[in-house]
């Protein structure tokens, strides 16, 4: 398994922290400053780390040029051999490394299925002098993730629309399709949430992640699209005379309602058109963006 250092600026913490993980999740050993722990000696650790690295990436940016310490690291990479040097925006190089082959990172963004990306392991599988490169692509499990973010989507729309509809004393409540009101308001929740979560999922695993987090943040997202049609929605059903509330209250929560059902009906309606245009794509050999 090689062993690389990550050498950046510490305004481009983000960019090395993306391919720091990625690195990770393609089976080679990353040591970058994030690793330091409280109280160590960070100069020693890292003069240490950087002599028992395979390969030293160097990520040069406008930043980058000027850091002390990222000179220092790429000049100790070039004495040893091991320096893959990669740029992330249009930064002249340093005095002394214009002659390298500098990985061009600009447009990137965190794609590892990106040719870029793939470049890159095979980089440092020729510097390392590993017989097989490491895969381009992180072993990532999505649905289970999906599957549990769409559950407790389903469990908050569900009740909004539970709630709206006690507060209103609406009498269809005694009608059920599955043996309960609440079933049903869930069930359909959980139909409109499934195709959220799961596109926003693939979202986040074509970006190199597997984090719940970051697949509910793309989830809202999501949902903040679908309500922007929703309100679209409320103005044709306020012009169309569909709200039928007679005081300001049975008008407000019939409003509030028509937003939930909307937005989430909305949401659903984009991820199913987008993990369609997806499938497509890839069936017709097409770059899926």
């Amino acid at each position: 398994m090689p062993q690389v250092f990550v050498s950046y600026a510490r305004e481009d913490y983000q960019v090395a922290r993306v391919l720091a993980q990625g690195l990770q999740h393609a089976g080679i050993k990353v040591w970058w400053d994030a690793n330091l722990g409280a109280g160590e000696s960070f100069r020693g650790l890292i003069d240490e780390q950087l002599q028992r690295s395979d390969v030293i990436i160097v990520i040069w940016s406008k930043r980058a040029k000027f850091s002390r310490w990222v000179l220092d690291e790429a000049e100790i990479a070039v004495r040893l051999g091991t320096l893959l040097p990669l740029r992330i925006d249009a930064v002249t190089l340093p005095l002394g490394f214009g002659g390298f082959n500098t990985l061009n990172f600009e447009g990137w963004g965190g794609d590892f299925n990106a040719k870029e990306w793939r470049t890159l392991l095979n980089e440092v599988s020729k510097i390392a002098g590993a017989s097989n490169p490491p895969s381009a692509r992180p072993a990532i499990r999505i649905f289970l993730q999906a599957f549990v973010v769409a559950l407790g989507l389903a469990a908050v729309i569900c009740g909004l629309i539970w709630g709206l509809y006690s507060l209103s004393n609406s009498r269809g409540l005694s009608i059920s399709f599955l043996g309960h009101p609440v079933i049903d308001a869930f069930s359909l929740a959980l139909f409109s949430s499934l195709p959220v979560a799961l596109w926003a999922a693939l979202e986040v695993k074509r970006a190199g992640f597997d984090s719940v987090k970051l697949i509910v943040r793309r989830s809202l997202v999501w949902l903040f699209k679908g309500g922007a049609i929703a309100l679209l929605v409320l103005m044709v059903a306020i012009a169309a005379g569909a709200v039928r509330g007679v005081t300001p209250r049975e008008i407000a929560l019939e409003l509030t309602r028509i937003t939930v059902v909307a937005t989430s009906a909305s949401a659903c309606i984009l991820a199913i058109g987008n993990l369609v245009w997806f499938v497509l794509r890839r069936a017709l050999g097409m770059k899926a963006d």
